[in-house]
């Protein structure tokens, strides 16, 4: 404290750096006279050096956007080290798939290390960055984003990946002056699109702590990101017009939307401001009712819809997907989450419009945007979506859920009865339906609140009627027989002559049919009066039976149609109690 030391660089690009500090007075460094006074030096923290930026002099290199919170925090790649980090990348994967050595050393932050990147399950260098009781928060280092592992999901760094600094360069866009709360999902939907496998000219000039600000111009085309993502902030989400320009062969501006072009390289019809309408997930005009159809869905909490009128024009733009691409099309280099592409499903050989939704390197999952079902699909099978066909026709498959839809859950129900989704799958699959929306979707929910009108029932009310018939216990009528009524019967029970049973009427082999249905086994001990069905160890036959009442863990049942009763034991591993449709 208040001593004047000579600082020395030891150690530049570790982090932070290592210095040396020297006492002139007494002719010696701090380090060394630690050490002679018995104080060992700490251990040092194996750590990868940080990747060296040009000083803020007006020095400019080439960068490609790894990933992108925000445009206050883009992480760039050096194109330079391009060929250096796929080395690397190659001879990690290779290694670490057969050998994944533990973690041995002391976690502390800063610390490097490896693990498997949940979304792609290929392997990458990280860091720690967060220490909590039971996970780690860990940074990929070359590329930026962050995750949640274990510590046996951890495994130590060999030295000789701790050559090459990470790639990851963390930086802000200048003159980007935004609140969090304001910058919504589709901007950043439109901002990752945006920046997506493009090269920018960067020019640091300045710096905010470790965080770089920088000036990025596109090297193709000149443009200056910070204007397209104020262009982004003043639109609401919408992509500026000259990011999908095209060098495709120009047509004229009369001819169809949808026509024939040469499947290597299908062209666009010649439009000088074309507009990215990919607005995914679109919403609904409040209050207006519309026609529409379901085109995919989990059940009335998260169903996709086409609008009726829309129908025509988007079966003109499947046909022409299939006639263009019948041959194939032009395969993406990479896949990144969130790409809007052209995918052939595996299912039917379709070409469809499609949003990746991890960046899997073989077989990444794909939500079809004019539809809304998902799918694993080939990367082979994936293909560069045009500009016209982004432009031409709004995406299709609106995200809806009921308005009420909690209503549909029982008061003892976690979730949706199966019975309520297939009632609401029988009652829209293959119907027109007419539409209202209640509520729009936002960032945080991204479902339309709807009604849905069907045969001018509204379907809300229907399936409340349904959880209401399944959530009321069954119950059986009384066999009567009136005062001086005389009946044919069969003595099936006889205890005593005051207490014996009489089948009266019916056929019971009708009624011992229906309980070949009764295969599920009651999960919870059955209420008293309740029914449920009762198999017996000695007799392959099934009965309909009452619960007269609670013996500990047994159960004590009376077989309706026949007059006894039995005791039965009740466990987790029964076979006896059976749910009684």
């Amino acid at each position: 404290t208040e001593t004047t030391f000579t600082v020395k660089v030891a150690d530049p690009d570790a982090v932070p750096p290592h210095v040396e500090l020297f006492n002139a007075e007494k002719g010696m460094g701090l380090s060394n006279e630690l050490i002679s006074l018995g104080y060992a030096l700490p251990l040092k923290k194996k750590c990868v050096p940080m990747s060296q930026v040009p000083s803020i002099d007006g020095n400019t290199f080439e960068a490609k956007v790894c990933y992108a919170d925000y445009p206050w925090r883009v992480y760039l790649q050096k194109v330079s080290h391009e060929d250096q980090l796929e080395a690397l990348m190659n001879k990690l994967a290779e290694e670490y798939a057969h050998n994944q050595p533990p973690l041995t050393e002391d976690i502390k932050i800063g610390n490097a290390c490896c693990a498997k990147y949940d979304d792609d399950g290929q392997y990458y260098r990280c860091a720690i960055e967060g220490i909590k009781r039971s996970s780690y928060t860990v940074k990929y280092i070359d590329y930026g984003n962050t995750e949640e592992k274990s510590l046996s999901d951890l495994y130590s760094l060999n030295d000789e990946y701790l050559n090459l600094s990470a790639q990851a360069i963390e930086c802000a866009l200048k003159d980007i002056n935004i609140n969090v709360s304001e910058w919504k999902g589709p901007m950043q939907e439109a901002f990752e699109m945006l920046v997506h496998e493009k090269t920018y000219n960067c020019q640091v000039v300045g710096r905010e702590d470790e965080v770089y600000i920088v000036t990025l111009n596109e090297m193709k085309s000149g443009d200056s990101l910070t204007a397209d993502v104020k262009k982004i902030m003043n639109s609401g989400g919408q992509l500026p017009s000259h990011s999908f320009t095209t060098n495709s062969p120009s047509r004229d501006s009369t001819a169809p939307a949808f026509s024939s072009a040469a499947p290597e390289q299908p062209a666009a019809p010649a439009q000088n401001n074309l507009e990215l309408k990919i607005d995914w997930p679109p919403r609904l005009d409040r209050y207006n009712h519309q026609l529409a159809m379901v085109s995919w869905g989990e059940g009335p909490d998260n169903f996709f819809v086409n609008l009726v009128d829309r129908e025509n024009k988007l079966e003109q733009l499947h046909d022409h997907l299939q006639e263009v691409y019948s041959n194939g099309g032009v395969q993406v280099g990479r896949v990144f989450r969130y790409m809007y592409i052209l995918a052939r499903s595996p299912a039917d050989g379709f070409v469809y419009r499609a949003k990746t939704l991890n960046n899997d390197r073989n077989m990444p999952t794909v939500i079809y945007v004019d539809y809304g079902n998902e799918e694993d699909v080939p990367v082979s099978n994936i293909y560069e979506l045009q500009p016209y066909l982004a432009s031409v026709f709004p995406c299709q498959a609106i995200r809806c859920a009921l308005s009420g839809v909690e209503r549909l859950i029982g008061e003892d129900d976690v979730e949706m009865k199966p019975e309520i989704r297939k009632k609401f799958e029988e009652l829209v699959s293959d119907q027109e339906i007419k539409l209202k929306n209640i509520k729009q979707a936002t960032k945080e929910d991204p479902h339309n609140q709807v009604e849905i009108l069907f045969n001018g029932d509204n379907v809300l009310d229907i399936l409340e009627q349904e959880l209401a018939s399944l959530s009321a216990p069954p119950d059986v009528p009384l066999c009567e027989i009136t005062t001086g009524s005389v009946v044919s019967g069969a003595l099936v029970n006889i205890s005593s002559p005051h207490d014996f049973w009489v089948q009266i009427g019916g056929s019971i082999t009708d009624i011992m049919a229906g309980t070949k249905e009764c295969t599920t086994a009651l999960k919870d001990k059955p209420d008293i009066n309740s029914y449920c069905a009762l198999s017996l160890d000695d007799d392959s036959s099934v009965f309909r039976a009452r619960v007269l009442g609670h013996d500990g863990d047994r159960v004590n049942v009376l077989c309706i149609d026949y007059g006894f009763a039995h005791l039965v034991g009740f466990s987790s591993n029964h076979l006896h109690l059976l749910l009684f449709p």
